[in-house]
């Protein structure tokens, strides 16, 4: 208490100034004081807990100097990993060059062997055969395989033979998969009506054509179909059904028929379908007419010369010579400053010549042609040993009901000069009345203007079945059977004559007359040595119905949607 005293009168002696000087400083010192005894005291209590604290540091510290000495040791360990891994793979870089130059030596003297080995077999082999054996040396030891266009077109056309015969060859050869194949022919299609890239296909081959193999003869022919829906689930779209009268006509009909047109080279034999078209029962005239114009215009413009329009004696067809005002004295149409000659496809007038003569009698110059002539005649063959017509059957004599009057093979070995022939023996002998000589003379006849209508030899052993030239002794024959043929008369079973009811006839004299003119044409304006008449019938549109009747099983009356299958798979072979 005297200490405390004692300070306070001390300093209530001195200054203000001073006095707080003083104090602040006694302060610190106090302060000071306690701040040192609290670390005493802390230093005291906490020593233990320090201790462990500064071990604890020093271990962590050295935990992460060596931690710090591995990852150094591993960095450098992966920088020479890296470079070891460089060099390995400049090397590798360097043995795989040299494989490759190797394998390129190799290659080229590979395929110099295959060039070599492809022009010692050239003369051998087939072009077919040669596309088969490119593609097979071609493709050995290629994971990726490349085919060309030709094998492409070979591939596509044994496919279309049937898909257990190709899967068979492909076994034995490197041949395509078959989806592969059908994946070829997805992306093209043959819609109804006028195929565009057909004749852009044309405009590309008729360049490396000749001028007098670009004169060619458009057939015009139609195909039953079955009257049937199918859907096409692909393209949303309902096929065998029509409207009638264009679109937005005030009708559905099913399609029944196809009309197909077909250009067939006259001097070199080729052909090529370029369009079909759905009917309810037939074509009319009209739009007949309309079809036929564009395509002779089309073919026109792709740098083919059309000489002539060759189709059956259907009603439309019919309709179609009336409406271009042709007949058999003018038997042609022009069409953009060019005659186009009419045909009427021979066999076809064949076969209804038959029909007459076994269904009527016929009134020629020499008699009355009879059927029963022809069936005493092959009651005759058939009792003796020797026969003079050994091709006659029962088919012939009485057609089967079934497409037995339509079959061309039947009606040709009847109206033959091996039949005319046995008649005039037969009569000669005594065993057939003298009758029989008119009907030897009319299958004689007809023999001889069905053979001039249908030649496919320059020169053959029997004159008429010879090429046709304007000095030859047939032209005065192709007269003197059209006079011929406008003097038969055709007796009904009512015993009138009946001639306006069977256009045979005029058929015929038609055909005659366009043979003859256009004979004369192309052997002086085009410079055809001669023509062959064969080149102007239908028999390869009627071939092409065949191929496609055999793609559906031999179903001669087959769906909308299989005639365009097939007419697909026709046109990609």
């Amino acid at each position: 208490m005297n200490e405390i005293v004692l300070y306070r009168r001390e300093l209530t002696r001195q200054p203000l100034a001073e006095r707080n000087k003083r104090r602040e400083r006694d302060v610190k010192e106090t302060l000071a004081y306690i701040e040192v005894k609290i670390r005493i005291f802390l230093c005291i209590s906490f020593y233990p807990v320090l201790k462990h604290f500064f071990i604890f540091f020093q271990n962590m510290k050295r935990v992460y100097q060596e931690r710090r000495s591995k990852k150094r040791n591993s960095l450098e360990v992966t920088r020479l990993r890296r470079a070891l891994a460089a060099k390995n793979q400049a090397l590798l870089r360097l043995r795989n060059k040299e494989k490759k130059a190797e394998m390129r030596k190799r290659n080229l003297a590979s395929q110099q062997s295959k060039k070599q080995l492809l022009l010692e077999m050239t003369p051998f082999l087939s072009s077919a055969q040669m596309t088969i054996l490119e593609a097979q040396l071609s493709n050995v030891g290629n994971k990726k395989k490349h085919y060309t266009d030709k094998f492409k077109e070979l591939a596509i056309s044994l496919l279309f033979k049937g898909t257990s015969s190709y899967r068979s060859l492909a076994k034995k050869l490197r041949l395509p998969p078959v989806r592969t194949v059908r994946k070829w022919l997805e992306h093209l299609h043959f819609e109804e009506g006028f195929q565009d890239d057909v004749f852009a296909l044309f405009e590309e081959r008729v360049k490396e054509m000749s001028p007098e193999d670009r004169n060619v003869s458009l057939l015009a022919d139609e195909i039953s179909l079955k009257e049937h829906c199918d859907y096409d689930l692909k393209e949303d779209k309902i096929y065998g059904v029509k409207q009638v009268g264009g679109e937005g006509g005030d009708r559905t009909a099913y399609v029944s028929h196809a009309l197909v047109l077909m250009v067939s080279g006259v001097r070199k034999l080729w052909k090529q379908a370029v369009a079909y078209f759905f009917t309810e029962s037939g074509m009319p005239g009209q739009d007949l007419q309309k079809i036929i114009k564009e395509c002779i215009s089309r073919l026109t413009n792709c740098g083919l010369a059309v000489l002539n329009v060759t189709s059956d004696q259907g009603g439309n067809f019919t309709s179609l010579l009336s409406r271009l005002e042709v007949t058999p004295t003018k038997p042609y149409f022009i069409h953009e400053n060019q005659k186009i000659f009419l045909l009427a496809d021979p066999p076809h007038l064949l076969k209804s010549a038959r029909n007459a003569l076994l269904d009527n009698d016929i009134i020629t110059t020499e008699g009355k042609a009879s059927w029963a002539h022809i069936r005493q005649l092959f009651d005759l063959e058939k009792k003796g040993r020797l026969k003079l017509a050994p091709k006659l059957t029962e088919q012939h004599i009485d057609p089967p009901p079934i497409y037995g009057k339509m079959n061309v093979r039947l009606a040709a070995q009847v109206l033959s000069r091996t039949v005319a022939t046995a008649l005039k023996v037969a009569v000669v002998n005594g065993l057939m009345e003298e009758s029989a000589l008119a009907t030897s003379s009319f299958c004689q006849n007809v023999n001889d203007i069905f053979d001039m209508l249908n030649a496919r030899d320059k020169t053959h052993a029997y004159p008429f079945k010879a090429g046709l030239h304007p000095a030859s002794p047939r032209m005065e024959h192709l007269k003197t059977a059209g006079d011929w043929l406008k003097s038969l008369k055709i007796i009904g079973k009512d015993g009138g004559v009946n001639n306006h009811r069977f256009r045979w006839i005029n058929g015929f004299l038609l055909s005659l007359s366009s043979v003859e003119q256009l004979t004369h044409h192309v052997c002086s304006t085009l410079e055809f040595e001669y023509l062959l008449t064969r080149r102007l019938c239908q028999d390869s549109l009627e071939n092409y119905f065949a191929i496609i009747w055999q793609r559906n099983g031999f179903n001669l009356n087959p769906s909308c949607s299989a005639f365009m299958h097939s007419y697909k798979a026709t046109q990609c072979c």
